[in-house]
């Protein structure tokens, strides 16, 4: 399969697996759960995910995923800048309990 990069130019497609676009909000969860990450998912396969970063993090090569109510124990795959690929360790996805959200108090 080939596709066309964004300077014009046909390349050969070297993913294992089609991706699909998605735009959603995950976190990265490290420190056993004592820190987070904002990040934004950009695709995903059934192997793993794209992200990005808001600004630098010191993110390990292995932590938790967590987006669409679920989540996922990842490794970095590759990265480049504040681009990070990601594959899924698990072949199952843990689904979060709903918690809803309280509204803010007033005083």
């Amino acid at each position: 399969m080939q596709y066309v990069d964004p300077s014009g130019t046909l390349r050969a497609e070297r993913r294992r697996q089609p991706r699909a676009r998605m735009l959603a909000p995950g976190s990265a969860v490290v420190n056993n759960g004592w820190s987070t990450f904002d990040l934004t998912i950009r695709n995903r396969s059934q192997g793993g995910v794209r992200v990005e970063l808001p600004g630098p993090s010191p993110l390990p090569s292995r932590f938790e995923l967590r987006f669409e109510n679920r989540k996922h124990w990842v490794e970095i795959a590759w990265r480049r800048g504040l681009t990070l690929g990601l594959t899924f360790e698990d072949s199952g996805a843990e689904i979060l309990p709903f918690r809803p959200r309280r509204p803010a108090e007033r005083g």
